[in-house]
């Protein structure tokens, strides 16, 4: 993340070096991300960002609820939904400059208006056969 000592054009030198050669080279010391742990939560744990976004769930009550139920794949999953909602805030500080430099609007504003899909897919678990669980639930190797 840039900071006063290593602001971002001095940390990726190159490329705005390449930027002022070649003016079609476009950079916007502005629009960068930094590296947070929740997308490496996220990916881990099959979650899409979008479902991250527009979930509401009281996952730490429904945790409580199923105490009695001791360590499931479903209980799991709706830890690692819960340890995600308390990480997604300040991640969308920087998502929403993101988008906000890059003129596209909101990830917020863009899910809240996008047709209503089905509830997502993270927390429903086939317990019988695992190879027959929707596609959202297998683990996703991909990086955010």
């Amino acid at each position: 993340m840039p900071t006063p000592e290593m602001p971002i054009e001095r940390q990726y030198d190159t490329l705005f070096t390449s930027s002022e050669i070649d003016p079609r080279i476009k950079i916007n010391p502005n629009c960068y991300m930094p590296s947070l742990t929740i997308f490496d939560h996220i990916a881990s744990n099959g979650i899409r960002w979008s479902d991250l976004l527009a979930d509401n769930t009281d996952h730490a009550a429904a945790l409580k609820a199923t105490v009695g139920e001791g360590a499931t794949l479903a209980r799991a999953k709706r830890a690692a939904f819960r340890i995600a909602q308390m990480a997604k805030d300040p991640a969308i500080k920087f998502s929403d400059r993101l988008f906000k430099e890059l003129n596209i609007g909101s990830p917020v504003q863009l899910i809240a208006t996008a047709p209503k899909a089905e509830a997502p897919a993270a927390l429903e678990v086939t317990k019988s056969d695992p190879d027959r669980q929707p596609a959202t639930e297998k683990q996703s190797t991909a990086k955010a």
